[in-house]
């Protein structure tokens, strides 16, 4: 039998030995718990993102269709007041403004995705540059576009839903 020295030490080897045990067992799981956290606030910044993403680019896209409808409707004279033309700029300076979160959160560039949209507003502003008259037309723009405007549109705004569709749902 043994002593109650025996005892009294494998008692603390014992005691020792579960404290050890469950400070492993608590490290674990608070490990494991802090990584779930950090996938869910990692999931819910990417949904976040992509959904304003996807907000800015239907109101983008909706004012260049506005403003290629405008020319097709009628001549617009050139100044910077223009409505639509206003309204186009102040939604493609937004989606501009997302691009640096984009590229934060998923390592996409929002221009280099979106291409073909900033290709046709770039064509728009050098039709606007070098008209004489200052009055516009849908025939005006064509000249500096390899396809029809509507295309472009179609195109830029299907390359970004490809890429942030998925983390809106």
């Amino acid at each position: 039998m043994p002593s109650t020295e025996e005892l009294k030490i494998w008692s603390e080897i014992a005691q020792n030995i579960s404290v050890t045990g469950a400070a492993v067992v608590t490290a674990y799981y608070g490990a494991k718990g802090l990584s779930a956290w950090r996938r869910e606030l990692s999931g819910r910044a990417g949904f976040e993102t992509a959904r304003k993403v996807l907000k800015t680019l239907y109101e983008t896209r909706d004012a260049i269709l506005g403003f290629l409808d405008s020319l097709t409707l009628n001549w617009i004279t050139y100044d910077f007041q223009n409505m639509e033309w206003k309204a186009l700029n102040d939604k493609l300076r937004e989606l501009e403004a997302l691009s640096h979160e984009v590229e934060i959160t998923f390592g996409q560039k929002i221009r280099k995705t979106g291409e073909p949209i900033w290709e046709l507003v770039a064509a728009m502003n050098q039709m606007f540059l070098e008209s004489e008259k200052k009055t516009l037309s849908l025939k005006n723009l064509l000249p500096y576009l390899r396809k029809p405007p509507h295309e472009y549109v179609t195109e830029g705004v299907q390359n970004i839903e490809n890429v942030f569709v998925r983390h809106a749902r």
